[in-house]
């Protein structure tokens, strides 16, 4: 397995998977500043687009099967930045089309990606970590 697929895996794992789920609700919580059930619809829709993503990039095939190999330090660093783009990407595409939705006139303030940026940093080095 190439060392992106391995670290999409990782990503997965059931106690990171929890951890982010949990934070990353806590994140939507006060960067968008919704109530209980829209912070809960925007982590639900988040969390299934990427997951859905990585599913369909790991079952694909194209990042290899079976147990990781070692990879080089630039091999991994390339496929964490890979992967914070993508997951960052892919949230703040779904997490905006949610709110534009509810709020046609919303739009992202450049602190509120900082933080959502740095939030995935932490979840995706925690993932390349393990």
């Amino acid at each position: 397995m190439s060392p992106l697929g391995a670290l999409l895996h990782d990503y997965w794992a059931l106690p990171l998977a929890a951890g982010v789920a949990f934070l990353h609700g806590w994140v939507l919580w006060f960067v968008l500043g919704r109530h209980f059930l829209a912070t809960l619809t925007l982590l639900a829709g988040s969390r299934l687009a990427f997951g859905a993503l990585s599913a369909l990039a790991l079952l694909g095939g194209a990042l290899g099967t079976g147990p990781p190999r070692d990879a080089d330090l630039l091999a991994r660093a390339a496929a964490a930045a890979l992967t914070w783009i993508a997951a960052w990407g892919t949230d703040a595409a779904v997490l905006g089309a949610i709110q534009r939705r509810s709020r046609p006139s919303w739009r992202w303030n450049r602190y509120d990606l900082a933080a959502l940026g740095v939030a995935h940093a932490i979840w995706v080095g925690a993932a390349a970590a393990l």
